[in-house]
């Protein structure tokens, strides 16, 4: 990251700023001001008001003299132009960097550093150069922040242990990297924001989930976005589009466990649409279109015992093909708008066509026939990321007479009878089955239920339809998973301890 050489703490004449510094109290104030003459800028002439704040003409001089006084807290700044480089380093009090008006944010024509912060925010920041953060921990949080023209990164984040959230901002038309995280322990979660054209949009490297919310990373010289390594990802409302390059552009996402993909488009790339490596857990995808680029729409890849699912994906008019999909299980379909004979050849070990519903929030149930196999994803869309708390499968049956329906309950739920006073660890699958024929042709329907599990020692409990008494159901724990098979309709639910 390149700063501006030459320019030091100098400040623009024509522009009349100031940095602030909040202390503790009046009285502390004026026992200061008695020891130190220097405290004979609390006269404000910017404001014309003496309100306790210690004022100065460069964000440096306040962060100096914050430092030599022992200060506590964030230092505020006044609307302006500072035309200078920035430096924080080891100020174990000083909490963040704001300026005081969201609407008009302080403009910073240099760089800033921070290096060795515990717990650290940027706010209401316009800086024309880089940011680079090193060697910090705790959570860093950087909100309604604009870095632009960096001859090297927009915001690099190395060597972090802890959370990190951005929330509105914006990195585009840097040299470099709009956004390169890479933390050692925390998450990451993007929201609102925007990287585009830079070298690479954002390359991330989290220990822990990758949340990335309603943002776009367009038309980057090379790649959208790549996650280098992640325990679980979730992308939403989001735009990956006309990025360049001749490796992947798009979004290139590599995750030790689940990755979730709801409504995202990736169009008119050079390279793939979208490519999603699990090397140990299940890919969703929904509501999502990969058209129009120069190679793949889609490429995924994911392990035995776990499953690639879709529902409402086109993947249309890509130079090389629609798709090309690596793994044993998947369920859903792909809309190709193309011949079936254009995708001769595409590599699958083994493919399983079924059902999927998916229920959350916006549909909490669902009702299908046994014609097809079905399976039934339940997700959290409150949890940060959304998890996925439960998958029911219905094998296919050779006489599908059964209409079956799913449902999600809360512990609260009056349909909840006798109420199950425990911890509830997940919400309440119920499972109801009505025949559409003879019920003397009715099939035996046995199906299996999983349950997301953290627990050291889960237990799914069980109240059959009709009864009023719950029980332990016999399961077992592999995988992160909880999973247990049963021939009867009822009531599911995840626990920690049967009372």
């Amino acid at each position: 990251m390149a700063g501006l050489e030459g320019q030091g703490t100098t400040f623009s004449a024509e522009v009349n700023t100031a940095a602030n510094i909040p202390l503790s109290s009046s009285l502390e104030v004026n026992r200061l001001a008695i020891l130190d003459p220097w405290f004979t800028c609390l006269d404000d002439t910017v404001d014309g008001v003496v309100d306790g704040d210690c004022q100065y003409l460069s964000i440096q001089a306040a962060i100096d003299d914050f430092t030599a006084r022992q200060g506590s807290g964030i230092i505020w700044i006044e609307p302006g132009n500072f035309n200078e480089n920035v430096t924080i380093n080891n100020i174990a009090q000083l909490s963040g960097l704001a300026g005081d008006n969201p609407f008009s944010p302080v403009q910073l024509s240099g760089s800033l550093s921070i290096q060795t912060q515990i717990g650290f925010s940027l706010s209401s920041l316009n800086i024309l150069g880089g940011v680079l953060i090193s060697n910090s921990s705790g959570s860093l949080a950087i909100n309604n922040v604009h870095v632009s023209n960096s001859t090297g990164n927009g915001v690099e984040i190395i060597d972090h242990s802890g959370d990190v959230s951005l929330d509105t901002v914006n990195l585009s038309n840097n040299t470099g990297y709009g956004l390169r995280i890479r933390t050692t322990s925390g998450s990451i979660s993007i929201r609102n924001s925007t990287f585009d054209n830079n070298i690479t949009g954002a390359s991330l490297l989290a220990r822990e989930y990758v949340s990335i919310d309603s943002s776009t990373m367009n038309s980057n010289s090379q790649i959208g976005l790549e996650i280098l390594n992640a325990a679980s990802v979730y992308i939403s409302s989001s735009n990956f589009s006309y990025n360049k390059g001749t490796g992947v552009a798009g979004a290139g996402i590599l995750a030790s466990g689940p990755i979730t993909i709801n409504n995202v488009t990736a169009a008119k790339n050079t390279g793939d649409g979208i490519i999603l490596f699990a090397s140990q857990g299940d890919i969703l995808i929904m509501n999502s279109s990969f058209n129009s680029n120069g190679m793949f729409g889609l490429r995924a890849f994911w392990p035995e015992y776990y499953t690639f699912s879709t529902e409402r994906v086109t993947s249309c008019y890509n130079r090389i093909g629609s798709y090309w999909l690596f793994g044993s299980e998947r369920s859903g379909r792909i809309e190709t708008c193309e011949d079936a004979g254009s995708q001769a050849g595409t590599p699958l070990t083994a493919v399983l066509q079924m059902r999927t519903i998916i229920l959350d929030s916006q549909k909490d149930y669902g009702t299908f026939l046994t014609d097809l196999p079905t399976q039934v994803l339940v997700l959290d869309d409150q949890a940060t990321p959304p998890v996925r708390l439960a998958r029911l499968l219905f094998p296919y049956t050779s006489n599908p007479l059964a209409e079956i329906t799913v449902s999600t309950l809360l512990k609260d739920d009056p349909r909840v009878v006798p109420t199950l006073e425990t911890d509830w660890l997940s919400p309440g699958i119920k499972v109801t089955i009505s025949s559409t024929g003879d019920a003397a042709l009715q099939p035996s329907l046995a199906f299996s239920v999983c349950f997301t599990s953290a627990s050291s020692d889960p237990i799914i409990a069980f109240m059959a339809d009709g009864q009023e008494t719950w029980a332990a159901l016999e399961s077992q724990s592999a995988g992160g998973k909880v999973c247990t098979n049963s021939t009867q309709p009822g009531i599911f639910v995840l626990i920690s301890n049967l009372p």
